[in-house]
């Protein structure tokens, strides 16, 4: 009676995105020199992500949140009958662009003309430094403007200012953004009263 071979295994890889899955058949490069179905066993876990065996022997990787570069994990291949041998799968995950997050933004906001305001945007990006974010607003009322880069909010309420606005703050980081938007009421403010002299004749 003929002893039963091992099987033959190679290495896989596969390519995802970041924050995508990827579902590998690892089985597709492998044989048994006897014929026998192999099944995929006990997967050796990857460092920056999680591996799962799927019912038709394929396996799934999901890489940890917003992380980009290489990973591998192992796997073992058996054929049923006691042979088995082991393969790794290396794994590249691509970078993908997060946008901006507007963490701190102005709530609605109430003044009168004259008043000296300033207001401030933060925002958070994990791929992008902080001074290399972009901000604007849209709507503002008159004698009010904002920095781009430090995301500030800033001036003095002029004389024909009063109104309702619908002000848009937006931080981009040049490909992404995120806005929002809060409502900013100017009032007249209350008027100085009037004095009146009587008039003298010479």
């Amino acid at each position: 009676m003929a002893g039963n071979n091992a099987p033959l295994v190679a290495n896989d890889s596969a390519v995802t995105n970041e924050d995508t899955a990827v579902v590998i058949d690892v089985l597709a490069n492998d044989s048994d020199p006897d014929g026998d179905s192999l099944t995929v066993g006990e997967l050796g876990p990857p460092q920056h992500g999680a591996a799962t065996r799927n019912a038709d022997n394929t396996i799934t990787y999901v890489p940890a949140a917003d992380y980009f570069g290489s990973d591998s994990f192992s796997y073992m291949v058996s054929d049923g009958r006691g042979g088995g041998q082991r393969a790794n799968v290396n794994i590249t995950i691509r970078a993908v662009n997060d946008g901006p997050v507007i963490l701190i933004a102005p709530s609605d906001q109430v003044n009168q003309v004259g008043d000296v305001v300033m207001l401030l945007i933060l925002a958070s990006d994990p791929d992008t430094a902080e001074d290399a974010l972009s901000f604007s607003a849209q709507n503002l009322p008159p004698g009010i403007a904002v920095d781009g880069q430090r995301g500030l909010i800033s001036g003095t309420l002029a004389a024909d200012a009063a109104g309702i606005y619908q002000v848009v703050t937006t931080v981009s980081d040049g490909a992404l953004s995120d806005s929002v938007q809060f409502q900013w009421t100017v009032t007249e403010g209350e008027s100085a009263e009037r004095v009146y002299l009587p008039l003298v004749r010479r």
